[in-house]
């Protein structure tokens, strides 16, 4: 199990907004990338200071890594009085 806490990430051409991770452990390491919800990312986006670099060229629908592999992992978040808090439950495969 980890925590961490980030800001909401901002956005670069070609791709939706997303974070990276990697999970490891003896032997086996999987990296893979969380997403947020679109509605919220615009929201988001739509405040200062991520509203000073409009234009957000890619969505979860239309980057082209967001299906490969398995069901991407768009994060479930709710709005606390700091920002917001996601989950999300990840296993590292047998075989990797």
């Amino acid at each position: 199990m980890v925590e961490f806490r980030t800001i909401y990430p901002g956005w670069y051409p070609g791709r939706t907004v997303h974070i990276h991770l990697m999970i490891s452990s003896p032997g086996k390491v999987l990296t893979s990338q969380l997403y947020f919800p679109d509605p919220l990312t615009d929201t988001v986006h739509a405040r200062p200071p991520y509203s000073q670099r409009p234009g957000r060229d890619t969505a979860n629908d239309t980057d082209v890594i967001f299906p490969t592999g398995r069901e991407p992992a768009v994060l479930q978040l709710r709005a606390t009085t700091n920002g917001y808090l996601g989950a999300v439950r990840l296993h590292l495969p047998r075989s990797v």
